[in-house]
């Protein structure tokens, strides 16, 4: 999985995985690309940096969520796909 920018360019050096690097700050929102569809019994799940889970989306059978900004405050985040109580993987990434 990866990290574009909304216009969809990538950010350099992003992935997504379980050593996933790649925080790169946003405005309104970004879109995280992965390189599978996620069907609904996945889980997309965005958390602070005490680990609370702010927001929780399911999968939507297609490679890409968009995380709307709205209502975050500046700062680092976890987004983190789970399926059935395992993650798939995990990204860093930085609102500004």
């Amino acid at each position: 999985m990866r990290a574009t920018s909304p216009d969809g360019a990538p950010w350099h050096g992003s992935s997504f995985g379980p050593h996933g690097s790649g925080a790169q700050p946003f405005h309104d929102q970004t879109r995280i690309t992965f390189t599978v569809p996620l069907g609904s019994d996945a889980r997309i799940e965005l958390l602070d940096v005490q680990g609370r889970l702010l927001r929780s989306l399911s999968g939507n059978g297609t490679r890409e969520v968009i995380i709307e900004r709205d209502g975050l405050g500046a700062g680092l985040f976890l987004v983190r796909v789970m399926r059935d109580g395992a993650q798939l993987g995990a990204m860093r990434i930085v609102a500004e």
